[in-house]
């Protein structure tokens, strides 16, 4: 609780993890990890990846997020350089 800003709880009768919206800079990136992670499990649960690519996305985060970022700037500038 006091380093990562999560706390126990439960949630529909289930236990769950929050995060405390007060722990500011760590809630902010955990929030983004989260929100990253559970889009690329739907993109996997829709059919849109394989088990491999959502696989490698999981064992290659955070670096994945930060060459696919690159690769949308690089691209952007290509384009406005057009």
């Amino acid at each position: 609780e006091d380093l990562y800003g999560m706390r126990i709880d439960k949630l529909d009768g289930e236990v769950c993890i929050r995060l405390d919206k007060d722990n500011g800079i760590e809630y902010i990136t955990m929030t983004e990890m989260f929100t990253a992670w559970e889009k690329q499990a739907g993109k996997f649960r829709s059919g849109e990846i394989t088990k491999e690519e959502y696989d490698q996305w999981r064992y290659t985060y955070p670096q994945v997020e930060v060459e696919r970022a690159k690769t949308r700037l690089d691209e952007a500038k290509i384009n406005n350089e057009l």
